[in-house]
């Protein structure tokens, strides 16, 4: 379009130009004069060009709208998945019901085998472990944990041992050795030999006597080893009693003398109207 203007005026212009000599002579007008028109018509061109840029601007620039503000969405930063805590066995172990051996045995856990952990015990010597579905517990030293960082502590209370159950002592009734007098045995191996073997023969019984002689004997090749030996006066000439005692008797058997009256217990292996074998004696003290 100002293309088109432009050549409108420029032909107004030209054709002014070719009408100029002979308007000179209609009008009268001089040559100032008509320049000063030229330089006017010039002026309105100027102003027309001015108006026909600004219109055409117009047209060709849409309009600024004001800016659209648009919202960033804020993204939340999604939180790094924290590995769970777990632990491989380093050798084959007993899995317990509670941190300690005095836990009763639930399984065994073979060397390599891997286990979720769900806690530790409050020292750190023990891992809580899901094992088949239960609670079990590991030795932390014989395992490799593995992001146990945060892993909760469980406190248990230590079992209560198992009350061992008193065993309820029978008293044995005290065996009461038989006391005899020396002249009563005497009398009975003379009445019947085979009525006193089986009241006295091979039983212990306690015999008091009078001391006729105290000897240490043995200690020789045939005689075997040394014991005291106590003799006690029987009944009437040539009976008598020997009592033999262990050398460990020696303190009390050196405090006795012939003559003195004395009780001796110890078991009776041979016996007649005239000799008694006793052996493996005691003195009695009252």
């Amino acid at each position: 379009m100002k293309r088109r203007i432009k050549y409108t005026v420029g032909i107004v212009v030209a054709a002014l130009a070719l009408t100029i000599p002979f308007a000179l002579q209609a009008e009268g007008m001089t040559l100032e004069e008509l320049t000063e028109k030229v330089m006017d018509l010039i002026a309105v061109q100027e102003r027309t060009d001015s108006r026909i840029a600004a219109i055409e601007t117009r047209i060709s620039v849409p309009p600024t709208l004001p800016p659209t503000s648009t919202l960033t969405p804020t993204l939340t930063p999604s939180s790094t998945p924290v590995p769970a805590a777990s632990l491989v066995v380093s050798r084959n172990m007993n899995v317990r019901k509670g941190p300690g051996t005095n836990y009763k045995v639930m399984g065994i856990a073979s060397k390599g085998a891997e286990f979720p952990i769900t806690g530790q015990n409050r020292d750190g010597s023990w891992w809580q472990i899901d094992y088949k579905g239960e609670k079990g517990w590991l030795y932390a030293p014989y395992v490799t944990a593995a992001n146990a960082g945060g892993v909760e502590v469980i406190i248990i209370s230590t079992p209560k041992p198992t009350a061992t159950p008193t065993a309820t002592t029978t008293p044995v009734p005290a065996v009461t050795v038989p006391r005899y007098e020396l002249e009563d045995i005497f009398d009975e191996y003379s009445a019947n030999d085979a009525r006193a073997d089986a009241k006295y023969l091979d039983k212990v019984i306690e015999v008091n006597g009078v001391i006729l002689d105290i000897e240490k004997i043995g200690g020789g090749f045939f005689s075997g080893k040394e014991k005291y030996e106590i003799t006690l006066e029987g009944k009437g000439f040539l009976t008598y009693l020997d009592c033999s005692l262990p050398l460990s008797s020696e303190e009390e058997v050196l405090q006795l003398n012939a003559g003195e009256s004395v009780t001796l217990r110890g078991e009776l292996y041979f016996g007649s109207s005239t000799i008694i074998g006793m052996r493996d004696c005691e003195i009695i003290k009252e």
